[in-house]
């Protein structure tokens, strides 16, 4: 069995722009060094992957070892603080109306007590106690998966697609797991480990470290809310309005 890790762009919608293998190839057990290529929506970018036969440890160095630039591609300018400007601008224009009861602005014109506050959420990756990790053992016409999956049936389709095999010869084992919380339910990690299967020829385990786990996450939606609230007597008024920032678009940098 071949263990295998990926390099991963460190921004979303960025990719590799050379590469030289030489030195991860040259680290004691590091069998292969080759590309998966960008597979669009849900699962990420394109990346490199180092494959070993015996210990995750040696592809965990061939890694390091490897010789790569990016293409960081747009959001390469962004930062903490362009985002948490756009939120907060975001947040002062108006937005759809989903319910509207009397008339809010009027209300927050009047001469009363008047409380505003805004409320900010940031990029928020699930933390799993187990990073991801699946093993797929691919054979002609069929194929064997063991994950730590929360939906068993998108890894078998994902996984009969890019091997090109019947969704029924597809057996996928649904291990126990480190915690999930909705970060499992994706088909990212089953869509590589089936790419590195489909080129190696021999069962393989892919491995993300903890850093892979928090950098490459789908995260909790960045999200600004702005609150303004009148009181005239004993009644109360309130608008909210929000804004968030999605996930492919943006990348947090120090």
């Amino acid at each position: 069995m071949f263990f295998a890790v990926v390099a991963r762009c460190p921004t979303f919608g960025g990719k590799h722009a050379h590469f030289d293998a030489a030195k991860a190839k040259a680290v004691p057990g590091v069998r292969k060094v080759f590309e998966i290529p960008a597979l669009g929506t849900d699962m990420f970018y394109r990346r490199r992957h180092c494959g070993r036969r015996r210990l995750t440890w040696a592809a965990m160095k061939g890694r390091e070892a490897l010789e790569i630039s990016w293409d960081h591609g747009a959001a390469t300018s962004e930062s903490t603080g362009s985002l948490h400007e756009a939120l907060h601008s975001g947040a002062g224009k108006p937005g759809k109306r989903v319910r509207n009861d009397g008339d809010v602005d009027k209300a927050l014109r009047l001469e009363a007590k008047r409380v505003e506050a805004t409320y900010e959420f940031p990029f928020l990756a699930h933390a799993t106690m187990e990073p991801m990790n699946i093993t797929v053992h691919a054979r002609k016409g069929e194929a064997e998966v063991w994950a730590p999956t929360q939906s068993p049936d998108w890894v078998q389709r994902t996984v009969a697609k890019i091997l090109e095999v019947p969704e029924n010869k597809v057996v996928v084992h649904t291990t126990y797991m480190g915690g999930g919380f909705g970060r499992r339910y994706m088909a990212d990690y089953p869509a590589e480990a089936a790419q590195i299967a489909k080129v190696v020829g021999k069962p393989v385990q892919l491995v993300w470290s903890r850093e892979d786990d928090m950098t490459h996450d789908f995260y909790r939606l960045r999200l600004a809310i702005r609150c303004a609230a009148q009181s005239t007597r004993m009644d109360v008024r309130l608008r909210v309005a929000h804004h968030r920032l999605h996930l492919h678009h943006f990348i947090l940098a120090p």
